[in-house]
């Protein structure tokens, strides 16, 4: 089962494998796809004719019949690197080298793979190639639902500004398929499967990826909703703007920048009633071409009165809101019960005190939620990255609060206590002090936020402050971006 779970990871080009278990005289056919993993009864190598059926199928199978991608080829162009030509919609993109294969070792999942490219024209982009849950929208679709909603929802007069405003600071999609084998769209059961029916097939062990967890890592870390091995479909999509992630931008004043931006693109985004999902250093980017910050991934966004499927909470974790991560709202006013020597025991029933008891309201994203997620990539830039000229002189006590805040323990108390009152005691370099300023006037204001959106609980209203957006981009004073100007990043190592 590695073996074929190894095949899918590390070859782009492949749909789906097969793999054979022989013991002693006992034979076992399995087939593996994004989709599903199946195994046969085993049956006895002396059976000559399954055997040599078997073997003539695979002898006899087109290269589609077993597993190849034919809108993938390999190019020799480049011996120092392994190179594919995709097609798209008609057109050839040629890889320069691998940005992201996020969730490619699951083999159950939708193998995210993200490419820097090459068009004919030479003109470089970013490639994205993925199995989306066959009820899900194509991202390109998602952007321009977006963007029309932005327009729509917006007061009459600012309509157009706020729609350039939210194109201008998202990657813009500029070609986009399902990719289709045989003529047909590919999926992981119309088209892989053929149509057979796996309804009643009996299960069998779970069949996980066992790969190291990264912070960098999506994870969907509440199932709720889709089954396990949803059925899936095939999809790609190229935007225009090549972009850094703020994981990987070197210049602070950059990130600072991009960060402002995004929140007043995110004010837009929210204010037209959607929410992203998925916030976290790898989809916050830095456009150098236009100076500007964008939004990318927005594959899980959604609206927020949208009710159609009930799916898992998404996100990176280390990026993710604690409410979200508990799935419980964290921000309540404590409710007004009268102290013990108040009560008097004659007069209160039991019944008076059961109205205390008020059901928790049913948890959903909000706007709240996002832009907490966008805090906490400002966390992690400060937490992991040095300044080049004057690195911190306490390192030791920046790697115990990053084991504190960033470690696999995502719902500890510590994560909530930072929150509430960001401490970085003086494990940073001095140099970063304008920038802490920031983090803890933007948590000042988010917090505040969370505190009104949630002060009438069971009542939750993410609208009661509604330009708090707006308000976090003014933690970001003149003194701290003119201080990130000079400072030049260096990564630090995360010891877990």
């Amino acid at each position: 089962m590695w073996n074929m779970s190894r095949i899918l990871s590390l070859d782009p080009s492949r749909r789906f494998t097969h793999g054979i278990t022989i013991e002693d005289h006992s034979l076992c056919l399995s087939f593996l796809s994004r989709g599903m993993l199946l195994k046969t009864r085993s049956f006895d190598l002396d059976e000559h004719l399954q055997l040599v059926r078997m073997f003539l199928s695979f002898a006899f199978s087109s290269a589609e019949d077993m597993g190849w991608d034919p809108t993938i080829t390999f190019s020799h162009e480049d011996i120092n690197g392994r190179q594919y030509h995709f097609l798209v919609d008609q057109h050839i993109y040629r890889t320069i080298e691998q940005l992201c294969d996020r969730s490619a070792e699951d083999p159950l999942g939708r193998a995210t793979r993200v490419w820097k490219v090459r068009d004919a024209q030479g003109e470089v982009h970013v490639l994205k190639d993925l199995w989306l849950e066959i009820d899900r929208q194509e991202e390109h679709v998602i952007y321009e639902r977006i963007v029309a909603d932005v327009e729509r929802f917006a007061p009459p007069d600012t309509g157009m500004k706020a729609k350039k405003c939210v194109v201008d600071r998202m990657l813009t999609p500029l070609e986009h398929c399902r990719v289709k084998v045989c003529d047909k769209v590919d999926d992981t059961i119309v088209v892989i499967l053929r149509g057979y029916d796996v309804a009643n097939i009996q299960s069998v062990a779970n069949f996980s990826d066992t790969s190291e967890f990264s912070y960098r890592e999506r994870t969907e870390f509440r199932s709720d909703g889709p089954k396990p091995n949803p059925q899936r479909y095939h999809y790609r999509i190229v935007f225009l703007e090549y972009a850094t992630t703020l994981y990987d931008e070197r210049n602070l004043a950059n990130i600072l920048h991009a960060i402002v931006g995004i929140l007043i693109a995110i004010y837009h985004i929210h204010a037209a009633g959607w929410v992203h999902r998925d916030i976290s250093g790898g989809n916050l980017y830095y456009y150098k071409g236009r100076n500007v910050g964008l939004l990318g991934d927005l594959e899980y966004a959604k609206r927020v009165d949208d009710h159609s499927q009930k799916s898992a909470h998404m996100g990176t974790p280390a990026f993710t809101s604690l409410e979200v991560l508990t799935s419980s709202y964290c921000f309540t006013m404590p409710p007004d019960i009268p102290g013990y020597d108040e009560l008097d025991t004659d007069e209160v029933s039991l019944p008076d005190l059961e109205v205390i008891l008020v059901p928790a309201p049913p948890f959903a994203h909000n706007a709240l939620h996002d832009v907490e997620a966008v805090w906490w990539v400002l966390v992690w830039v400060l937490l992991f990255n040095d300044d080049a000229a004057v690195p911190t002189q306490n390192p030791v006590l920046r790697q115990e609060l990053m084991n504190r805040i960033f470690s696999d323990q995502y719902l500890s108390m510590h994560r909530l206590q930072f929150f509430r009152t960001p401490d970085f005691g003086d494990c940073l370099p001095s140099s970063f002090s304008p920038i802490v300023k920031i983090v803890s006037n933007f948590s000042r204001i988010l917090y505040g936020a969370y505190r009104i959106a949630e002060k009438d609980y069971p009542t939750i209203d993410s609208k009661a402050e509604p330009r708090f957006q707006l308000q976090c981009t003014r933690a970001f004073n003149r003194e701290a971006m003119e201080a990130a100007s000079r400072i030049k990043l260096v990564p630090t190592r995360f010891r877990g």
